[in-house]
């Protein structure tokens, strides 16, 4: 059988009750403040830091991309080059028709070579951007494009499978 134990109320237990709790209020809000203000300091730290790695990678990426930029220019070039030729023995075959937009071609290319060339990562973000916006539709049927230009690279680049020739 279980018994029930009345703890009997009184007053002196009610003033030592609230007499321990009003001490504790004290240092507990105490407590409560330095917790909040070590964790805004610790906001404040981290938001410090975030940002300072923020720019260093934003920074690290601008180098990258410059000390690229001369490379990527050379090899646009190339192309261009390529496409220029092409387009003079188009000439010389008399289609001047397709030499026509082969040409056109050949001096996108060298446009863009100077444009990489003159411009750091920033201006060419902001210009993909804006170019985005204007014509969407241009930008992700480019997309695509270059998505399957990509992906035929990368497949005739791929080494064959020893295990084709069992002999």
């Amino acid at each position: 059988m279980v018994a029930h134990v009345r703890r009997r109320h009184n007053d002196d237990d009610d003033n030592e009750d609230n007499g321990v709790i009003g001490r504790l209020k004290v240092p507990a809000a105490d407590v409560s403040d330095r917790v909040l203000s070590g964790a805004r300091a610790f906001k404040d730290q981290a938001t410090e830091k975030a940002g300072e790695i923020g720019r260093v990678v934003k920074d690290e990426a601008n180098r990258l991309v410059n000390s690229q930029k001369g490379l990527a220019a050379n090899k646009i070039r190339f192309v261009g080059s390529a496409v220029d030729k092409a387009a003079r023995l188009l000439h010389a075959a008399k289609v001047e028709n397709v030499a026509g937009y082969v040409d056109m071609a050949a001096r996108s290319t060298r446009k863009a070579a100077k444009y990489v060339e003159r411009n750091d990562l920033s201006d060419m973000v902001g210009d993909a951007n804006r170019l985005a916006k204007k014509h969407p539709a241009a930008v992700l049927g480019g997309m695509f494009v270059l998505g399957l230009a990509a992906a035929r690279f990368i497949k005739a680049s791929e080494q064959p499978d020893d295990d084709d020739n069992d002999d």
